[in-house]
């Protein structure tokens, strides 16, 4: 049997006692240590920003593996439950589009608005993994700041907190759609939906040693046509995006740590140092080293 969760028990004023319910239909729980749970199913939206550690994710009957800068949205009606938590963080914020007291103008004009919130009813009818997609550790050091505030006004009920919880709300959303991978040629979604597998995979996995035969494994496809569907979607091959999201990831380690040059090779999912220097400067335009000095000298 699926346990149904209702809204209206997590917006209510911890201090009333007539079950005072807030006037805004958000809430934000913090879960500093997420604890496996059964599957149940949801009356309200749901958006998952994890945190740290690591689990497993299974939504309408789809299993994926979740770590820190994975987002997923839960969708009304869909089931889902975590499993094989290991010191997994995770904030949820939950909400109700329909019941929200302002529009959300143009934002539903963007890709990634469609891509994260499908029609509901049209999604339980296609049943599919939920939407998600993990963003970077930029993104998510500039989230954590924004998540912190807003679940601090959640439990304060102090005047003007539904006000600020909504603009918070507002802006980490619009952050999270601006990230939002989408095709690069046309306006089909397609693609994405069959390639969120294979792209929470990439973006997860790409410290290790990843074969093309791994990432067929995670989608029922060809070579040929995982190939161009992927290309078709994100203008470039599996394994192309794969040595992105490893480079992209070394950039950022150059400047942010300490590590050798070839310890930053290694954990960006480089086997040989030599090659690594060599894609960066393809992709860069310049050595790893020259990189680090430029973006890390005092103006």
């Amino acid at each position: 049997m699926i346990k149904k969760s209702k809204f209206e028990k997590y917006l209510h004023h911890p201090d009333s006692q007539t079950g005072e319910i807030t006037g805004v239909p958000l809430a934000i729980r913090w879960e500093t240590s997420q604890k496996p749970m059964v599957q149940h199913s949801h009356r309200f939206t749901e958006l998952v920003i994890v945190l740290s550690g690591e689990g497993i994710h299974q939504g309408n009957g789809f299993r994926s593996e979740i770590s820190g800068g994975d987002i997923l949205v839960i969708p009304i009606g869909s089931t889902h439950n975590y499993q094989e938590c290991r010191k997994l963080s995770l904030v949820n914020i939950l909400f109700d589009f329909d019941r929200l007291p302002i529009p959300f103008m143009d934002m539903h004009l963007q890709p990634g608005f469609q891509g994260l919130f499908p029609d509901a009813g049209e999604f339980l009818q296609n049943p599919r993994p939920c939407p998600g997609f993990r963003i970077t550790d930029k993104l998510l050091k500039q989230l954590k700041p924004l998540l912190t505030e807003m679940f601090t006004e959640y439990k304060n009920f102090t005047p003007g907190r539904d006000f600020r919880m909504l603009s918070l709300f507002m802006l980490i959303i619009g952050k999270i759609i601006n990230a939002y991978p989408v095709p690069k040629t046309g306006n089909e979604l397609f693609p994405t939906y069959q390639l969120s597998a294979v792209l929470g995979f990439l973006n997860r996995e790409f410290g290790k040693h990843i074969t093309s035969e791994d990432i067929l494994k995670r989608i029922p496809m060809s070579r040929s046509t995982l190939n161009r569907n992927f290309s078709k979607a994100f203008g470039m091959t599996p394994m192309r995006y794969l040595n992105k999201v490893r480079l992209d990831h070394a950039a950022e380690l150059l400047v942010s740590s300490n590590l050798s040059i070839s310890e930053i090779a290694r954990r960006s999912g480089f086997e040989d140092s030599n090659y690594f220097t060599r894609t960066f400067r393809q992709k860069f335009g310049t050595t790893p080293g020259q990189w680090r000095k430029k973006h890390t000298e005092v103006s």
